[in-house]
């Protein structure tokens, strides 16, 4: 029983689909109190969002004078002159819907938007993703009764998922 618990604490920190997928869809086979699960989600949310923000201000100031943070600055004000501080949270939103709060917090810290803004979006974004992944589990589990064939279409889904984030990832890293 404890280790479920570690397993669920270590997953939900890193919010990476494919393992959160599962942790989501053995808490619910096994009947494991869900409420404690999102408490657990809600907590590692914000100590990512805070946590990857404050790295991200930290590599800045610590390597600010670096040809790379140099590169960064100039893309990220290029792209913010040309979409504007709302197209700024959309893309944020969009990020944190696609990858985990570590990674979208990060990159927002760039941006010249509050640690308020960025936040709250981030959090929003990761929580439309939280209950996306409940979904599918949910709705998987109900149209399949098996288990070993619904965590197999699971697997499946969020492996197509994982596939598509690494190549939208490598795709935007090609262009900067």
């Amino acid at each position: 029983m404890k280790f479920f618990w570690i397993c669920a604490i270590l997953v939900l920190m890193v919010q990476e689909s494919f393992t959160t997928n599962i942790i989501i869809k053995t808490a619910y086979e096994e009947r494991r109190n869900v409420y404690i699960l999102t408490i657990i989600f809600f907590l590692s949310a914000i100590v990512d969002v805070l946590a990857a923000y404050y790295l991200g201000k930290y590599v800045q100031k610590k390597q600010k004078n670096t040809k790379i943070i140099f590169k960064t600055k100039n893309y990220i004000q290029k792209c913010s002159s040309f979409i504007g501080k709302f197209g700024e949270k959309v893309f944020i939103m969009f990020l944190s819907l696609l990858f985990p709060p570590l990674f979208s917090s990060f990159i927002a810290s760039w941006l010249k938007l509050s640690l308020k803004e960025i936040f709250i979006i981030v959090l929003v974004g990761d929580i439309i993703w939280y209950f996306a992944s409940w979904k599918l589990v949910l709705g998987i589990s109900y149209w399949v009764k098996n288990a070993k064939e619904a965590l197999y279409i699971i697997l499946g889904i969020t492996l197509v998922i994982v596939i598509i984030q690494n190549i939208i990832s490598k795709r935007i890293s090609k262009k900067s």
